[in-house]
């Protein structure tokens, strides 16, 4: 017994630093924090290394990573800042610019993990916003939300996801039907949310994106000629750097996907997906003239080693009363609209992954494909309502400011939470509905 308490006890710890985030004044490296804790639970006799070895699961890791690489050649060759601007050159008004954003943001997401997709875009948004002489607030927001809410409808739009779809088996264009719909009606509500609470900001006028000769700005007015010059340089930005490495990518891209709609037991999409990524880490430098190290560099090592720490540290506590709490509860209480309430409040708690991974476990307390599809959505929606509800927000939030403006909490939790709160309502109806 006391071994036990010893065993939740470290669990506590390691999820009450991956949450705090902070400490004072010194940033906790939530993967850092995973790994510690899965180590810890070894050396604590709680689980042997052979087992705590094989806790990782290898398919998520696998899947996870297959897509990085692809990711990361995609933004070597420009394909992000290329979409990105050739589709924003199209708005006329600036509620036409965020719904581009949005939608934009939102299906890449859902065919790339999200956390990759925002990295790449929020620079290119910024840049955006200035050019046009816009405030940035609504597009930021719109950006975070949409990557979270686009990432629902696949397998492979998020870690949370990625490790739902291993964990179940279900088959990824299965997956994609029932998640799907959700994705474009939250897109919608997340518009409307939008437009609502940024009406005085999005009412101003926007000065179009045009291509425009760097001659013409002798003799302009100093302010027309800054802004040329802003346009020049977003144009220059958004050129595809290696046409080669772009068209390999995508080939391979379109490989991969076509084969996770017909994948199969014998042939997993995480099987697939590393097949794909070491196509792309094996060829991008003789056929493109790529440094295979340079994809290297867009891997996020980090979410990687998260996994594996919390793999380690979820199977220690596996025959634990603490578990057992949990599927009982479900047991009493085997509702959606009660395991989407649990979700919401726990991701918004320890984030979303570690949530998913911690309710996971209860799946056998109801019907399977009804619990895992609820999970999935519910706790990537949930991670809308706070600025540090979910990775990708705190990526948009970081990378705005190292370019030189702060997002606010504030300011984003004003459109988060009620986008959340509408989403996940509106999700849970339907998913109470067609099961």
């Amino acid at each position: 017994m006391n071994t036990e308490y010893l065993i939740i006890g470290i669990f506590i710890v390691t999820y009450v630093f991956i949450s705090v985030r902070r400490v004072s004044k010194i940033r906790i490296e939530r993967p850092a924090i995973a790994l510690f804790g899965g180590i810890a639970m070894v050396f604590a006799g709680a689980i042997s290394t052979q087992e705590a070895m094989s806790a990782i699961d290898l398919n998520t890791i696998a899947l996870l990573l297959g897509m990085m690489l692809i990711v990361s050649a995609l933004e070597i060759s420009g394909f992000f800042n290329w979409a990105a601007v050739r589709v924003t050159r199209f708005a006329n008004t600036q509620v036409q610019l965020l719904s581009f954003i949005v939608v934009l943001t939102a299906l890449l997401s859902a065919l790339f993990l999200n956390d990759a997709v925002v990295l790449m875009l929020t620079p290119i948004v910024l840049k955006v916003a200035k050019t046009l002489n816009v405030n940035p607030v609504p597009y930021l927001v719109g950006e975070a939300m949409a990557s979270n809410i686009g990432s629902v409808a696949t397998p492979i739009g998020n870690p949370q996801n990625a490790y739902i779809a291993m964990s179940s088996g279900i088959p990824f264009i299965r997956f994609v039907i029932y998640l799907l719909p959700i994705t474009l009606l939250c897109i919608l509500i997340e518009i409307l949310v939008l437009r609502l609470v940024f009406r005085k900001e999005l009412s101003k006028p926007i000065m179009r994106v045009k291509p425009v000769e760097i001659e013409k700005i002798t003799g302009m007015h100093v302010e027309k000629a800054f802004h040329m010059i802003s346009v020049v340089k977003l144009m220059h930005a958004s050129e595809i750097k290696n046409r080669r490495l772009l068209v390999f990518s995508l080939v391979v891209f379109g490989c991969v996907f076509a084969g996770f709609l017909a994948s199969s037991t014998a042939f997993p999409i995480s099987i697939i997906a590393i097949a794909g990524g070491a196509m792309v880490f094996a060829l991008v430098q003789p056929l493109c003239g790529v440094p295979s190290r340079d994809v290297l560099k867009g891997v996020d090592w980090g979410i990687l080693i998260f996994f594996a720490g919390l793999f380690i540290l979820l199977r220690a506590v596996k025959s634990t009363v603490l578990m057992g709490s949990i599927e009982g509860y479900f047991t009493q209480n085997p509702s959606l609209f009660n395991l989407s309430f649990v979700t919401v409040v726990l991701s918004n708690l320890i984030s979303n992954v570690p949530a998913v991974m911690l309710l996971a476990p209860a799946s056998n307390v109801m019907a399977a494909e009804p619990f895992y599809f609820t999970l999935a959505a519910i706790s990537t929606l949930a991670g809308n309502a706070t600025l540090l509800g979910a990775a990708a927000n705190i990526i948009v939030a970081e990378s705005a400011l190292s370019h030189g403006f702060e997002l606010k909490f504030k300011q984003f939790l004003i459109a988060g939470l009620p986008t959340t709160v509408l989403t996940v309502i509106a999700t849970t109806i339907y998913l109470a509905i067609i099961f």
